[in-house]
């Protein structure tokens, strides 16, 4: 009989749980199905996970909740119900604790601001795949590969120390009121550490700066962007770059789910166990690839509109985007 390791048993415990997520959370219980007890049950589930499994869970309902409250009618109560918790009352403390708002505010459109509990793959970690190479893992596919440009790529869009913020106000269809679009034109998101601390450039490619807009610090067709964005560029060097393309089933995956246990594998293991030396800013790239599954967006033009609907994994179809970032010399 094979011998199924501990990190496989807390995997298959985030598998169980999601499974049957009303029920209430039995330590004894899911350590038996472990075989481990329920001490190092608890504090291997910590280690791998980032967290306490009673959180986990707690935020794991919330997080279900979240879709009920967005997509469906039903009265918050039977909501609360549906995912686990005994009332009104502890749904809507839970949930304000978490959250900062209640669900009533959620509904009514109100924005999250903290970053979601998804559910992680733990054996990421211990998976190691050669260049080219796809590894299938949990509704995702990914493949990393090496890709070389020979001149260098200029991005413009708002930068924030509010990634969310800037997420927001540039969706896919704004992108044609930036100054000398590039006729790739690919939404793209720039991560960039600085001394004052994290910020983001989302925006598309250009073919050149716009010197007269940006000392204006604002584009025409852009006068509502809020006071937290700014007009920034960002110029790429030719080079060899490290590239991860992957595909998720739905969009909300491929941004959500996929992006918080891809790049932690992209880094911490492959390119970890690669020995490979990285430099610049890690790039998120979307193109037709991924947003004609963007739920708020059409496309107009050789790519035709699909209805909504879920892809299926078999036909390896669904939004795919590449995250790229430049090998050191």
């Amino acid at each position: 009989m094979t011998r199924v390791t501990a990190y496989q048993e807390i995997q298959n415990t985030l598998e169980y749980l999601e499974k049957h997520i009303v029920e209430p959370l039995d330590i004894n219980t899911l350590a038996a199905k472990a075989s481990l007890s329920p001490f190092y049950f608890q504090r291997l589930f910590s280690r791998l996970v980032g967290r306490p499994i009673a959180d986990y869970h707690r935020q794991r309902r919330l997080y279900h909740s979240r879709f009920a409250l967005r997509d469906t009618n039903d009265n918050i109560l039977d909501i609360a119900l549906k995912c686990g918790f005994a009332n009104h009352e502890t749904f809507t403390r839970a949930f304000k604790a978490a959250y900062d708002i209640t669900p009533k505010e959620y509904r009514n459109g109100k924005r999250i601001e903290p970053a979601l509990v998804v559910v992680p793959d733990v054996t990421l970690r211990y998976k190691l795949v050669d260049m080219d190479v796809p590894l299938v893992s949990d509704g995702v596919i990914l493949e990393i590969t090496r890709r070389t440009y020979t001149h260098e790529r200029i991005y413009a869009g708002f930068r924030s120390t509010d990634p969310g913020k800037a997420w927001d106000y540039f969706s896919p269809k704004r992108k044609s009121g930036i100054p000398f679009l590039h006729p790739q034109g690919n939404h793209a998101g720039i991560g960039l550490g600085t001394e004052k601390g994290y910020s983001c450039l989302v925006g598309c490619r250009v073919t050149e700066r716009e010197s007269y807009t940006f000392n204006v610090m604002n584009w025409p067709g852009f006068e509502d962007a809020p006071d937290c964005l700014h007009v920034d560029y960002v110029t790429l060097p030719p080079g060899e770059y490290l590239v991860c393309t992957y595909t998720a089933e739905t969009f909300d995956r491929l941004v959500v789910e996929a992006m918080s246990r891809v790049i932690p594998y992209f880094f911490d293991t492959f390119i970890k166990n690669h020995n490979i030396e990285v430099c610049g800013p890690l790039i998120e790239i979307y193109d037709k690839r991924s947003l004609r599954w963007h739920p708020a967006y059409r496309i107009e033009d050789d790519v035709p509109h699909l209805e909504p609907r879920e892809p299926k994994l078999s036909d390896w179809e669904g939004p795919e985007m590449d995250l790229e970032i430049l090998v050191k010399r």
